[in-house]
C-alpha cells in the first residue's frame, strides 16, 4: 500500500492558512493597540490629578498657560509632604468618611429596595 505524498507548496488549505494566520495577527494586534489606547485615555485624568496634586502652588499657579508632564521626583516629595498634610489638617476627615459611609449605605439600600419591586 503506498501512502500518499503531500506537497505542502501546492496545497490550497496551507496558503490559506497562513493567509488567515497573518490576518488573525493583524486583527489582533489592531484590536489590543487600541485597547491599550483606550486605557491610556482612561488613565490620564488620574495622572493628571496626581501630577496635579504634587506640584507647588506656585507651579500650579504657572502652569496655566503651559503644562509639564512630569515633576522632578526630590520636588514632588517635598511637595507631598506639604500638600496632603495641609489638606488633611483643612478637613474633618471623621465627618467626611462619615458623609461618604452614609451616602454609599443610603443608595444601596434605594438599590436593592428598587430591584427587589422590579
Amino acid at each position: 500500500m503506498a501512502y500518499k505524498t503531500h506537497d505542502i507548496e501546492t496545497d490550497v488549505y496551507y496558503k490559506n492558512a497562513s493567509v488567515y494566520k497573518a490576518q488573525q495577527f493583524f486583527k489582533y494586534f489592531v484590536l489590543y493597540l487600541l485597547l491599550i489606547l483606550q486605557g491610556l485615555i482612561v488613565l490620564l485624568p488620574f495622572y493628571i490629578m496626581i501630577l496635579t496634586s504634587v506640584k507647588s502652588a506656585q507651579a500650579f499657579q504657572g502652569s496655566a498657560g503651559s503644562f509639564k508632564w512630569f515633576v522632578p521626583f526630590g520636588e514632588a516629595f517635598e511637595n507631598i509632604k506639604y500638600n496632603y498634610a495641609n489638606a488633611y489638617s483643612r478637613i474633618n476627615f471623621g465627618r467626611s468618611m462619615l458623609n461618604t459611609i452614609l451616602v454609599a449605605f443610603i443608595g444601596t439600600i434605594g438599590t436593592v429596595i428598587t430591584t427587589v419591586l422590579a
